[in-house]
This record gives C-alpha cells, sequence and structure tokens, in this order.
C-alpha cells in the first residue's frame, strides 16, 4: 500500500503537476536564467515603479509584466502565465531587519532603532 501511494504521489508531482518545467520556470525567474524579461520590465514599468507605493497601479504593473514577458525570451514559458506582481507593505529596509530577527531577540544589538521584532 506504501508504496503504490508513494508511486502514484511521486506520478503526480512529476507528470501531472509539471515539476520539471515548473522548476525550469523558477530557475528562469528568480535565478535570471533569462533575465531579459526583467530589463524589459523595468524599461516599460519605470514610471510607475518611482511612484510611491500608495499610488501604484498594482493592475497596471501586472499587465506591463505580462506584455514584458511576452517581449522576452520568457514567451516560450509554459508556466509564465502563472508569474504576478504584487507591492509588500514593508520597505525593505524593514525587511531587511526583520532577517536579522530570532524569534523575538535581535540578532544586532545596538542603538540602531529601526523598528525590529513585534510585527
Amino acid at each position: 500500500a506504501f508504496k503504490h501511494a508513494s508511486n502514484g504521489l511521486l506520478r503526480m508531482v512529476l507528470i501531472e503537476g509539471d515539476l520539471h518545467a515548473r522548476l525550469c520556470s523558477l530557475k528562469r525567474y528568480f535565478l535570471l536564467d533569462k533575465g531579459d524579461f526583467l530589463v524589459h520590465f523595468v524599461d516599460i514599468a519605470g514610471s510607475e515603479l518611482s511612484r510611491r507605493a500608495p499610488d501604484i497601479s498594482v493592475n497596471k504593473l501586472q499587465s506591463l509584466l505580462e506584455l514584458a514577458l511576452k517581449l522576452s525570451t520568457a514567451q516560450s514559458d509554459p508556466h509564465n502565465e502563472d508569474l504576478t506582481c504584487g507591492l509588500e507593505r514593508q520597505g525593505i529596509i524593514h525587511q531587511l531587519l526583520s532577517i536579522h530577527v530570532t524569534g523575538d531577540e535581535p540578532v544586532m544589538r545596538g542603538g540602531g532603532g529601526g523598528g525590529v521584532g513585534g510585527g
């Protein structure tokens, strides 16, 4: 029973879930295997990205990302439609500082006063 369940799960992940193609997509987008889509995106979304975060239209960014994907080598990626845009509520400094937090205890001590912890 265990072997049958394991084989079924493996088949589902590898074949039906298209694991290999999804891993190739991750390599393309996160490791910038073919990063030309990012150059296109920054070029066409530059004016929108230069605005303050509350003034940015996520829908417009999503449309521009889709356009950038269609104009790049990523157009042949079978999973390019799974890539989406979003905005973080926290600034980059807060996110970087939160990396240095283990539990509630800051790793870096001192008078930094950056609002670390308690989020």
